[in-house]
């Protein structure tokens, strides 16, 4: 063959293995990578996470907001109690149940979305650890631009005993300031989230593959 046709031939072959290896991945398609199922999952355990934490995060913030009386978190059950019963450890939760249902969902499928596209692109194949961990920051992300906000709306609620989510909201020096210390919020939920995913990954893959357990209990104690 002479040596300009070998030349061509070479370059020819080339392009057909370029063509091979781009064909080896799928044609990208929005219900490949986005998975609907993890924003329920994430908006379900954002409820659950609200009617189980929100009276702790009552109690810390009504000792912070009356820390110079001293108040403890013993004479902060109390007081709230007495003042307004079972229910008043759950007085401004309306935005905790509706954004912490949108900042998990998105925390969930974010992380889910970034996992599947590290995964089809073959980012960090060798490393899943890794990997869970850049997609749990993912998940962070979003997590941090929703909860900002919410976290700003309920501490206004108790420092100035604002009744509800609507005068609060009609309060310019509320709203002027919702995402005040949004950045802080991010640098602490990005690799937050990163560490708790990657984590929960390997203690409930452990958990059922050498203790046994079934799906639900090694989620439970790894969760």
């Amino acid at each position: 063959m002479p040596a300009g046709q070998d030349g061509a031939y070479s370059t020819n072959q080339m392009q057909v293995n370029e063509s091979k290896k781009t064909k080896e991945l799928p044609s990208l398609k929005l219900g490949d990578i986005m998975s609907f199922e993890q924003f329920m999952v994430g908006a379900g355990s954002g409820l659950v996470r609200v009617c189980i934490g929100f009276p702790f995060d009552q109690v810390k913030i009504y000792v912070q907001a009356h820390r110079s009386k001293g108040i403890g978190v013993t004479t902060a059950v109390r007081t709230i109690f007495q003042s307004d019963g079972f229910m008043g450890f759950y007085i401004g939760s309306a935005p905790s149940f509706y954004f912490s249902t949108l900042q998990m969902s998105l925390n969930f499928g974010f992380k889910s979305l970034a996992e599947k596209l590290m995964n089809r692109n073959r980012v960090l194949e060798d490393a899943p650890f890794t990997r869970t961990f850049v997609a749990g920051m993912a998940g962070g992300f979003m997590h941090g631009l929703t909860v900002c906000p919410v976290d700003h709306i309920r501490v206004q609620q108790v420092v100035h005993n604002i009744p509800n989510l609507t005068a609060t909201l009609r309060n310019p020096q509320v709203t002027r300031h919702l995402f005040h210390g949004l950045s802080a919020t991010v640098l602490r939920d990005m690799p937050g989230m990163g560490f708790f995913f990657s984590t929960f990954a390997v203690g409930s893959k452990y958990l059922q593959e050498e203790l046994k357990l079934n799906y639900f209990y090694s989620s439970l104690i790894a969760g």
